[in-house]
């Protein structure tokens, strides 16, 4: 779970009958971006688990950055992977990601910097590295 306006994930066991049951992992992102006004403090936007079930990513729109946790599917931990996490344009504001179906390719989208920001994929190594930035907003439409 990312708990936007805390800055913070979490993780919890599912019990066998759907419910949820104990956490099995809290992070606290720290820090701000470098819009004040919507950057201050951390803001973990969203969280995805990678097609392999081995990480974690999670958009962070306070601290313009894709964190990377190796995921442990038998305790449900979340641990930092290494490196732990891709950088995007500062006060771009890291919203929502997914991946391909492929398995090799990431999309995340920005918020504020109105872009789309397509990454390679290391599933064995937990790994992201930019490929391209492309602009979602319409030519002549201000960016927030």
């Amino acid at each position: 779970m990312a708990n936007y306006d805390g800055g913070n994930i979490a993780a919890w066991k599912l019990r066998p009958d759907g419910g949820i049951g104990e956490r099995t992992a809290f992070v606290q992102h720290t820090g701000k971006g470098v819009n004040p006004q919507r950057q201050s403090h951390a803001f973990a936007h969203s969280i995805h688990v990678d097609l392999t079930n081995r990480f974690v990513l999670v958009a962070d729109l306070g601290l313009d950055k894709l964190f990377v946790y190796k995921f442990d599917v038998k305790t449900g931990s979340l641990t930092p992977n290494d490196p732990p996490f891709a950088t995007v344009k500062p006060g771009s504001g890291a919203r929502h990601m997914v991946f391909h179906s492929n398995g090799h390719w990431v999309y995340l989208i920005t918020e504020m910097g109105s872009t789309i920001i397509h990454f390679e994929w290391d599933a064995k190594l937990g790994r992201l590295k930019e490929l391209e930035t492309v602009s979602d907003a319409a030519r002549g439409f201000p960016r927030r």
